[in-house]
């Protein structure tokens, strides 16, 4: 794309990205001077990445505005531009950057969706529920408006598509105290563990976590068990005593516990 800003605009495509300034705000769209014959409009859903924006919140009479010129001439006879498909212009090329080198990426919270949240990263970044934390995470709204880092883990430009993970970055954050916690655990030793349901679709896959570490799953001959104890509360917290530790393992099975057959089934 062309920047073609030189004093007066006489010759630009649709598509190109051209600088302005503010002339005048409304509460449906914003006028632009590019230097062009007539004035550019940049209709209110064209201003944002985020819904429902008010014009007003986004830009003030006199800011300079880079926009990418959508058509030059509508049925009204006017230049349509976009200021959110200019910053998305932008913002891909430095997210494809940070995806391509690993570097972790920073955005506000915008929207709760279906299956997880929406981040303002320059361009709408979705983070799926499963990849918010370490653990299964039931309300998403308290993350409405808070700021997030996490880790481009899928890009599709044919899609518009962005994917992120909060869960790689704290996986990351705790290595060390994962490796601390794993030096402790001998075979035999008892000790509580904090177990809850690892898979929404089978309530008998049951994972075990120390100081919110996941260490591994409870045994599939005693998931059953398992499942009832925390059907019938105990608070998320189960007797074990630890089988096996394999630091060469997969992350998330290097512990393996059995429960205390002192835990009861209330009403056995």
């Amino acid at each position: 794309m062309n920047n073609l800003i030189d004093g007066t605009i006489t010759d630009f495509d649709e598509g190109d990205l051209v600088n302005g300034t503010v002339v005048k705000i409304e509460h449906d769209e914003v006028l632009v001077d590019i230097g062009f014959k007539s004035e550019g409009v940049i209709p209110v859903r064209e201003l944002s990445i985020r819904k429902d924006a008010n014009p007003a919140d986004i830009v003030a009479l006199g800011d300079p505005i880079e926009a990418l010129v959508l058509q030059k001439e509508d049925k009204d006879g006017r230049l349509v531009l976009s200021k959110k498909r200019a910053e998305y212009e932008r913002a891909w090329n430095r997210i494809e950057e940070k995806f391509n080198s690993g570097e972790n990426v920073e955005g506000e919270v915008i929207e709760v969706v279906k299956g997880g949240l929406i981040l303002d990263i320059g361009l709408r970044g979705f983070l799926p529920a499963s990849l918010v934390d370490l653990r299964r995470v039931k309300d998403l709204t308290s993350y409405m408006g808070t700021r997030i880092e996490a880790r481009v883990i899928e890009m599709d430009r044919n899609r518009n598509n962005v994917v992120l993970s909060r869960r790689v970055v704290l996986e990351e954050a705790r290595k060390e105290e994962r490796a601390e916690i794993l030096s402790k655990l001998k075979p035999g030793k008892r000790l509580r563990l904090v177990a809850e349901p690892h898979n929404p679709a089978d309530p008998n896959a049951v994972a075990i976590y120390r100081k919110d570490v996941k260490l591994g799953y409870i045994p599939r001959d005693q998931n059953d068990l398992a499942a009832q104890l925390l059907r019938f509360g105990h608070d998320g917290v189960l007797e074990c005593r630890i089988l096996k530790v394999d630091k060469k393992a997969e992350t998330w099975n290097q512990v393996r516990v059995g429960l205390y057959m002192t835990d009861k089934v209330k009403g056995d």
